[in-house]
């Protein structure tokens, strides 16, 4: 089989044997597993539902897009590493929660610059459309925190325009209702939440007059909620998921009003919180998710402009990098090229063994290359395009995985 640009014509020997087609270009498309691309729009306050429920396809909801509440939503098809625009909510909001239970998409909350909210919309994948008979909340609020337990929504604090309140709702899906819950032990908007080992844990956010590091833990089996080791840093509007057993915290804002790019993660064996590695950028209002095996930082806000860009964490190394290169080959996740944390172009390459769990080195590329695309094309590991930081690259690198090689001609396919 030939090599191909872009309108389908062959290329010849020379062409084939320096890249893919005759245009120079970076950020291409990658394999089926690769690290999404950053957003199309700029944008804070925004969610990602979990993607366990969605066929790996990862959805970005709501949030500000410039100084306005929006109702964009946005899938990334891993397929075509691309994001796309869908069907948008019904109502503009910013400061929404959002979260998935039983393959649909539930908006809770917010704000639409002048008051809360207490509609719920509720969004099919499958058809594309919103829907807004959902129960509301009993009481308007912005900043709610959101998460999915046992097959029920709870709604965790948030603002109602005048207090940063600790009610705790939960929805039944087949009622088509909220109940009240215990309330939590302190109030708190912009706080985050995930579920680990069966029990539900409300991390930061702030009670009104500044961010808190306190944390608490909700047990469903007694209803009661219980104090937790308090996180290393105050912090709201942070990201927040479970990666390999622990609970990660990332981003938000500090006591001084000042954006993060601080990073930790608890141990529920140890009870305790140890520092992970700054990311790159400071992220406030950002999301923290896990994507295709890896810990993904998805846009939220510097302090100066709304971020479209993506990092994705290394626990082995305890780094965090931008515009890899990454996809599945030979039962392995390969991740190349990026920038580090000195925004340094580079030329190294690592693979992820999910049994192992654990990453190990593979042999650098011969360019360095940010913003590239790594792809499996008729069984073999291609390095395709990106920027080496001077010029666009239009060379492609082919992987050995018995010599552990990368050489630059690209014949025989």
């Amino acid at each position: 089989m030939g090599v191909y640009n872009e309108q389908g014509e062959a290329l010849g020997e020379q062409d084939s044997q320096e890249g893919m087609t005759p245009k120079d270009r970076q950020g291409g498309v990658s394999g089926r597993h690769g690290i999404p691309s950053p957003m199309s729009l700029r944008r804070q306050h925004s969610k990602l539902p979990p993607t366990d429920v969605f066929n790996d396809v990862m959805y970005m909801v709501g949030g500000w897009t410039q100084e306005d509440p929006s109702c964009p939503v946005e899938q990334f098809c891993p397929l075509e590493n691309e994001w796309k625009n869908m069907a948008s909510m019904i109502n503009h909001r910013g400061n929404v929660a959002v979260y998935g239970l039983a393959g649909k998409i539930y908006t809770v909350g917010g704000s639409d610059g002048v008051t809360c909210k207490s509609s719920v919309e509720r969004y099919n994948p499958e058809t594309n459309t919103w829907s807004n008979d959902v129960a509301p909340l009993s009481s308007p609020r912005s900043g709610v925190g959101l998460v999915e337990m046992d097959g029920y929504l709870y709604a965790l604090g948030g603002y109602d325009g005048m207090v940063c309140t600790n009610t705790v709702e939960r929805y039944n899906p087949k009622m088509n209702s909220w109940t009240k819950q215990a309330p939590m032990l302190s109030r708190r908007s912009g706080a985050t939440a995930a579920v680990m080992d069966g029990q539900l844990y409300v991390i930061g956010g702030s009670d009104g007059n500044a961010p808190m590091n306190t944390v608490e833990r909700f047990n469903p089996l007694d209803g009661m909620w219980y104090a937790c080791t308090p996180m290393l840093t105050p912090r709201e509007n942070a990201g927040c998921c479970v990666y390999l057993g622990r609970l990660f915290v990332a981003g938000g804002r500090d006591e001084l009003n000042l954006e993060l790019s601080a990073a930790e993660k608890f141990d529920p064996d140890a009870l305790s919180w140890t520092p992970v590695k700054r990311m790159r950028c400071k992220r406030n209002n950002m999301s923290l998710m896990v994507f295709n095996g890896s810990l993904l930082a998805v846009g939220g806000s510097d302090g100066i402009t709304n971020l479209k860009t993506i990092e994705v964490y290394n626990h082995e190394s305890n780094t965090w990098r931008e515009n890899a290169g990454c996809c599945m080959y030979l039962g392995r996740l390969f991740m190349a090229g990026g920038k580090d944390e000195l925004n340094l172009k580079l030329s190294a390459a690592e693979k992820f063994d999910p049994d192992a769990l654990s990453w190990t080195p593979v042999k650098h590329m011969r360019c360095k290359r940010n913003n590239m695309s790594l792809m499996v094309f008729n069984g073999s590991l291609l390095a395709v395009g990106g920027s080496d930081g001077i010029t666009d690259l239009k060379k492609i690198e082919v992987y050995n995985h018995e010599s552990n090689t990368w050489r630059r001609r690209v014949t025989g396919y």
